[in-house]
This record gives structure tokens, sequence and C-alpha cells, in this order.
């Protein structure tokens, strides 16, 4: 397996390039709610301060290997960044293959790309869509389900 980790210079070009790759034709995209609580493998540096954590872990592979976005990707806890994962969330209904897991996931940003690839791909996941959304909003529990 062949995993790396993107690197925006910003969260607004990490949602860019998650987006970019769900609508590329063939792509295989995997979305992931992280603990609402500092647990498991949760580092400060990478994952950010305990009040501002990450929402989403994602992963979608391009052909060629496994990208994930992780550690500060898409937080929350400002109105912008719901926005974002409103967004995001949105791309992904509409491309109709983009796949999630129905539980928390651990923090991965502190794993190597293989392994925290290993990991993420071993989870089950289900299609989101329109009806599914639902289900993956009822995980972000700062938010009600239409906010997202």
């Amino acid at each position: 397996m062949q995993a790396t980790r993107n690197a925006p210079t910003n969260t607004t070009q990490g949602l860019s390039d998650l987006i970019t790759l769900i609508q590329t034709p063939n792509s295989d995209v995997r979305l992931f709610v992280t603990n609402r609580k500092p647990i498991g493998n949760y580092d400060p540096v990478t994952d950010g301060p305990d009040n501002n954590l990450p929402w989403l872990v994602a992963i979608a592979h391009d052909t060629k290997r496994w990208i994930i976005f992780d550690g500060v990707f898409l937080t929350a806890a400002r109105t912008s960044r719901s926005i974002d994962v409103k967004a995001l969330l949105d791309a992904a209904i509409q491309d109709g293959t983009v796949r999630f897991t129905s539980h928390a996931v651990e923090f991965t940003s502190q794993m190597d790309p293989v392994s925290a690839a290993s990991y993420l791909v071993g989870l089950p996941t289900q299609v989101l869509t329109a009806n599914s959304r639902i289900d993956l909003a009822k995980l972000f529990t700062d938010f009600s389900p239409q906010d997202l």
C-alpha cells in the first residue's frame, strides 16, 4: 500500500484538495468523524488544541496511492468551518460514491501514512447519501443535524 498525507498551506486549500478528489472519476473517498475528546492518539501539536479538535479525517485513493487528510484538516469550532464541513458533505452527496463510517474514529496524525491508511481503509463504511447524511451529522455532537 502506498500512502501520503495531504499537506495544505491552510484549511481552505485542504478542503479544496479533497473536493477535487471527490470530483475525480474513479476516486475512492471516505470520511470519518473523529472523537470529540482528546483521547487515544491525540496530539495537540498535530491535532490542534483540545478546544478546537478536528472534526473529520478523510482518505482518498487517486489511482496511485491513498492520500490522508488528518490533523488540523477541518475543525468546526467556528461557524466558517461548519460551513466548510457542510460544503464537503454537499459535494460528497452530489458525487454519490463517497463513503463514511457510522462511528467516531481515532486521531491518525501521529500514525505514519501507511498505518493510518491501513487503519482507515479497514473500517466498515456505507455510501453517503441524502438519506444517510443524518446518520453522519448525528456524530457531530456540537451541531444539530440540520446545521450540516
